[in-house]
């Protein structure tokens, strides 16, 4: 094989290489990185979940309506906002709401270090903030 021939395939296969690489590209804590997105493993799901339960006050109502993630600036963390239904306060009803929790690990451990949801004018305008801010809007 004459080696301009060698040389080619071997580029090839390192191009290959990279490619698959980069399409399945890992970021700390486990989330994977797909399109400026990240992808939330069942793990990372749950903590968000876990996490918005704990800021309203009837989590045992309460639904994940939708959830989606970028990675924050800080390394290792990622902001994830979504909207939550739940029931709401003084039975009226079930109330659907945008959420925003910041994953990151505290202690060696991922966790869900901030949040909050829009549950009124001030919260939804910072939670639409964060979210917007961040891609996820």
């Amino acid at each position: 094989m004459p080696a301009s021939a060698t040389s080619g395939f071997c580029m090839m296969a390192l191009t290959a290489v990279l490619v698959s690489a980069c399409g399945n590209a890992k970021t700390a804590g486990g989330l994977s990185a797909a399109g400026g997105s990240l992808q939330l493993g069942p793990a990372q799901r749950q903590i968000v979940e876990k996490g918005v339960r704990q800021i309203i006050h009837d989590s045992g109502a309460a639904k994940i309506k939708t959830m989606k993630a970028a990675a924050a600036k800080a390394p290792g963390h990622a902001n994830v906002c979504g909207y939550v239904s739940y029931a709401a306060a003084g039975g009226g009803g079930s109330v659907e709401q945008q959420y925003f929790i910041e994953l990151g690990p505290e202690a060696g451990v991922e966790t869900a270090l901030r949040g909050q949801v829009a549950s009124n004018p001030a919260k939804r305008a910072k939670v639409e903030f964060i979210c917007r801010r961040a891609g996820l809007d």
